[in-house]
């Protein structure tokens, strides 16, 4: 397993959790328990969600094992598409994060991606647990400076950070692809 590879995986997933924590604490402050709570939601519910979309990938892969590196190149190009979609169009208004039903619900939405890409991994040999634990680990840690750092740069379009994750999901798609193809 490539672990740079991984880690802009992890980094890219959690781009979307950066937005949305950095957008909870430029809008208004919040208590100090958030700040221990919303990264760790985001981070378990990304953990938990690669490992869904791993094995619930393993029951078709030996259905598309023949095309699975077009499969896997779709999915991480769908993904990416749908974060530069996002980020261009979504203008983030007040998120309330004081009802833990809120925060379930953002980290859901947040942890979508992290499905699809463990379906993708099922495809692609990764060690689901490293990977899932790597990246419910980044999605912490990104999602903990995002809150951090929300007062300081609520001037800035921060939503377009998505752009760069979703590129970098469609370039580990387009290597995937040409790495089956033309070995």
């Amino acid at each position: 397993m490539d672990y740079l590879i991984l880690l802009l995986i992890a980094v890219s997933l959690a781009l979307d959790c950066f937005t949305v924590s950095a957008c909870i604490t430029s809008i208004k402050k919040i208590q100090s328990k958030f700040y221990l709570i919303v990264p760790l939601h985001f981070g378990l519910f990304q953990l938990f969600m690669t490992l869904i979309g791993y094995y619930f990938g393993l029951g078709f892969k030996s259905l598309i094992e023949g095309f699975d590196h077009w499969v896997a190149f779709g999915l991480l190009s769908i993904i990416g598409i749908k974060m530069i979609v996002e980020s261009v169009k979504d203008s983030h208004k007040s998120i309330d994060i004081h009802s833990e039903f809120n925060i379930i619900m953002l980290s859901i939405a947040t942890s979508i991606d992290a499905l699809v890409i463990g379906l993708a991994f099922s495809f692609n040999g990764f060690d689901i647990f490293i990977s899932a634990l790597i990246i419910g680990i980044i999605s912490f840690l990104i999602s903990l400076i995002g809150l951090l750092l929300g007062k300081k740069i609520h001037n800035l379009r921060i939503g377009y950070i998505g752009v760069l994750g979703g590129l970098i999901l469609i370039g580990i798609g387009v290597k995937t692809l040409v790495s089956h193809i033309f070995v």
